[in-house]
């Protein structure tokens, strides 16, 4: 039998557990669809141990499909999971299943949100793993639920952490908590639920309508969230993609993919569009052409003055003929700035840094000017193109533009 350590056992149980949880199962619906196809509501333990996550912590190779997961390592968690409160091995130790069964959708629904916290801001770059050792520091976590936009997919900055009760929540949200140098805002998740509710009844937005508002910004820390992008173009804002909903990452998997015929796809549920079990998945498609150089990111010590938007940043920084868009993130500290050609970004970059430290100011704001490179710039250009794409659809769909029929 393949021989685990504590880490991996550890890790495995807690994977699985949380596979089977109310977090997320009511949400999965690769797994939902598995134990209802089993009249005792078993799944194959062999298409756990091939999901991403479960590969990575028995050291299996990428390629690894339910049917060629050995024997002797389906045995291995077999082993580990029956000392589970959650789920329950099979006599053959080849298969698993939930103990309980699950209560009704809305009344888990209620549950977990009940000792749930909303959490902002973090970096673009923030990890799933690494939220979750930050937040397991200061409370019992259940699971923590990175926030993406609807179609861009990028993180918006913001997180729902599930905490094994209202108790832990309340010390949690009772702490002054910093990450990486910003202050994190930290908000029931009802109470957040309910307040944007009534922000988006006050604007007179329907549940099924698009917000342009800044809510569709990304919620990370002033200049160092990359952010999603919902552009704002100089003159007339794009519309921002649908807003953003609830991502339990954590939970999102597949069987191998070459299994898909067989096993049927892990991914298939609305709400699981990202790479399974992967903390940032890559967009559809490969990366947009695009002209390099063009991107500079700007970072201020204070937030933009209510009622100054993208507009003022383009005109302090040269007007139209130089910078085509800004992307002003929520909390209005930073964002980006798309100039028309890489001389024009590369002349306003040079222009700033030769400024005295005392005169490094952008709208009046003391900050920072930087130049946007490599996988960020790639990632940049392609939210851009599926907003743009998303935006064109919408005009499509509500009759071809402005009066359209």
């Amino acid at each position: 039998m393949v021989a685990l350590n504590d880490d991996q056992k550890g890790r495995l149980l807690k994977q699985v557990e949380f596979y089977f949880s109310d977090s997320n199962l009511p949400k999965d619906k690769f797994m939902k669809e598995k134990i209802a196809s089993d009249p005792d509501g078993y799944v194959d333990l062999n298409i756990i141990c091939a999901f991403a996550r479960m590969k990575d912590i028995l050291k299996l190779e990428k390629t690894v499909e339910p049917a060629t997961v050995p024997a002797e390592v389906v045995t291995a968690a077999a082993e580990v999971l029956k000392g589970s409160e959650i789920v329950e091995v099979n006599d053959a130790c080849t298969r698993i299943k939930r103990k309980q069964p699950l209560k009704p959708n809305e009344e888990i629904s209620k549950e977990v949100d009940a000792r749930s916290l909303y959490a902002r801001p973090f970096p673009a770059s923030s990890r799933l793993d690494d939220l979750s050792v930050f937040f397991s520091k200061h409370g019992v976590v259940n699971c923590v639920r990175m926030r993406r936009h609807f179609r861009s997919r990028a993180f918006k900055g913001s997180v729902f952490v599930e905490f094994a009760n209202e108790a832990e929540r309340d010390k949690v949200l009772a702490m002054k908590l910093e990450h990486e140098g910003a202050t994190l805002h930290l908000e029931k998740k009802a109470e957040y639920l309910a307040r944007k509710r009534q922000e988006r009844k006050a604007k007179n937005i329907k549940d099924d309508e698009d917000d342009t508002s800044n809510d569709e910004l990304p919620d990370g820390a002033g200049g160092k969230v990359g952010g999603a992008i919902t552009l704002q173009p100089a003159v007339k804002a794009v519309a921002g993609a649908k807003r953003g909903r609830e991502e339990g990452v954590e939970g999102e998997r597949e069987a191998a993919k070459s299994a898909k015929a067989d096993e049927g796809e892990a991914a298939g549920d609305e709400e699981m569009e990202e790479e399974p079990g992967e903390e940032g998945g890559e967009e559809a498609g490969a990366d947009p052409e695009f002209t390099a150089g063009c991107i500079l990111h700007f970072e201020l010590e204070s937030e933009v003055p209510e009622g100054l938007g993208p507009r003022m940043l383009v005109d302090v920084m040269g007007g139209r003929d130089k910078v085509r868009f800004v992307e002003l993130d929520e909390n209005k500290k930073g964002g980006y700035m798309r100039f028309t050609s890489p001389e024009a970004a590369a002349k306003a970059l040079e222009e700033f840094t030769a400024k005295g430290d005392d005169e490094k100011m952008i709208a009046g704001i003391k900050g920072k000017l930087r130049k946007v490179e490599g996988q960020e710039e790639a990632d940049y250009h392609r939210r851009a193109r599926d907003s743009s794409a998303a935006a064109n659809k919408r005009r499509e769909s509500n009759g071809g533009g402005r009066g359209g029929r």
